[in-house]
């Protein structure tokens, strides 16, 4: 009768239990929903001080050389991209020039030449770099943007800068110099670097004289 009992009791307390677990559960979904949606209204909403100048997330004016900086962060998301799907399409591409692989060294030789080189070799390089390029790109975006927006240290934006141009001027200068053919992403990714460098000196020379601005204006997008 004794064990009876607290059987009973065991299962009503798990039974509690779970009810109240699912209760946070569905309390979390629901906070998390609801920070989605206060996020999405952010995105679509732009800011203006009574000089129709626009304001940016961290209360600050937006000025041209903010502006410019916002979208080559921007570029730097899209860039990436393209580098993730140039890359992966060459070495899918590798693997259709003809070439063999031996049993046991594993090395791969023959195959489509290009300047006297295993074109399948040079489309491997060229993906590798790309992939080096699509993780740069990534951090150029989100240490850019924190250090603009949320006052983030600027070490990573430099280190970003310094690693990305070094990288991309050394393998231009040897694919070039070994292929014989200028390579066009390390160029591309060494010139954004650079402008990314005086954009980015260009904001932090003015940042100390930028004052919060008052909200004039407020935009929705996407409103009727």
């Amino acid at each position: 009768m004794f064990i009876k009992g607290a059987s009973s009791k065991d299962k009503n307390a798990s039974k509690k239990m779970r009810e109240q677990r699912r209760e946070q559960n569905r309390a979390e979904r629901e906070a998390l929903k609801a920070q989605r949606e206060r996020h999405k209204v952010r995105q679509r909403t732009i800011n203006y001080d009574e000089n129709g100048t626009r304001i940016g997330d961290d209360g600050y004016p937006m000025t041209k050389g903010r502006m410019r900086l916002h979208r080559l962060y921007d570029c730097y998301f899209f860039y990436m991209i393209v580098a993730l799907l140039v890359g992966v399409s060459m070495v899918m591409l590798s693997l259709f020039q003809g070439q063999q692989i031996s049993e046991w060294e594993l090395v791969w030789t023959g195959g489509t030449q290009f300047r006297g080189y295993s074109l399948a070799t040079v489309l491997r390089v060229e993906a590798l770099y790309l992939m080096f390029v699509v993780v740069t790109s990534l951090f150029s975006n989100m240490k850019g943007m924190a250090w603009m927006y949320d006052r983030a240290p600027e070490r990573g934006v430099k280190m970003i800068i310094y690693i990305s141009s070094f990288v991309s001027f050394v393998y231009f200068a040897v694919f070039t110099y070994i292929i014989g053919v200028p390579d066009v992403f390390s160029f591309l990714t060494l010139c954004m670097s650079v402008l990314n460098w005086k954009l980015y000196q260009d904001v932090k020379s003015t940042r100390g004289s930028l004052k919060k601005a008052k909200i004039a204006k407020t935009v929705v997008r996407g409103k009727s």
